[in-house]
């Protein structure tokens, strides 16, 4: 009988250790994921000498890494990877807080992103959602990224710009990127 209470009490002491270790171990399932990401931009830039107010368009790939902060659940240094001049770079590194599990999101992020030269630029606001896939043990499987925002400053051949823009992809491979981080 006493061997039977005595297990008793360990199974109910694993299961709280479980329990409170879960959280810990999916709250860091976007360590080291790769996302392979398209931004798609549109809005208006102003030439400041003659005060002309013309149309712009276009996209972007952009690479993203999400890395933990030191075991700090759901934060993250994100690294967005773009191409300048021909080689990939990651200018600006971020540290954002992820809402959620495995759907989740990241309110207000800021993120600026350079568009095929050091001269083209924007700077935004967007909320993106993260879908995360996990096995049936737990484990990362695949995630989605996709959110959409506002260009509140930027710089497109010279001419500030302000617009709107979307941002969609899904996880990769480090092994797929077309760079060496």
């Amino acid at each position: 009988m006493k061997t039977v209470k005595s297990l008793c009490r360990v199974l109910v002491v694993v299961a709280a250790l479980v329990a409170l270790a879960a959280p810990i171990v999916s709250a860091q399932q976007l360590d080291g994921v790769w996302f392979k990401l398209k931004v798609s931009a549109k809005g208006y830039t102003l030439d400041t000498n003659t005060l002309a107010v013309a149309k712009f368009s276009g996209s972007i790939p952009v690479y993203m890494q999400f890395v933990s902060t030191n075991g700090v659940a759901d934060v993250y240094y994100i690294r967005p990877w773009t191409q300048i001049d021909s080689v990939w770079t990651n200018m600006v590194t971020g540290t954002k807080s992820l809402i959620g599990s495995n759907q989740t999101f990241i309110s207000d992020c800021g993120m600026t992103f350079m568009a095929g030269s050091y001269s083209n630029s924007i700077s935004t606001f967007h909320t993106p959602f993260i879908n995360i896939k996990t096995s049936g043990t737990g484990a990362f499987s695949s995630a989605t990224y996709s959110g959409t925002g506002e260009i509140y400053s930027g710089s497109m051949n010279g001419k500030p710009c302000y617009g709107y823009f979307t941002i969609k992809g899904t996880s990769v491979a480090e092994s797929k990127l077309p760079f060496t981080p």
